[in-house]
């Protein structure tokens, strides 16, 4: 009935494992650029992006059992 994507969390928590090495965004120059070089200038905004597009990793589903 509904799909809503409120996280918060998604970019966060990938610049954290990007700033301990866990992650390499060295072929990604967007992602890298966003999520560790301009952060703090374009990390809510893309947060923000990706719930409003449906693309956050948290997501609630409404759904209805049809007999």
């Amino acid at each position: 009935m509904e799909i809503l994507t409120s996280g918060k969390l998604d970019v966060e928590l990938v610049r954290n494992k990007v700033l301990e090495g866990r992650i390499s965004l060295d072929e990604n120059p967007f992602l890298k650029r966003v999520i560790v070089d301009d952060y703090e200038e374009l990390g809510a905004s893309f947060q923000c992006w990706l719930a409003n597009n449906g693309l956050s990793s948290h997501m609630w589903v409404v759904a209805r059992k049809t007999r």
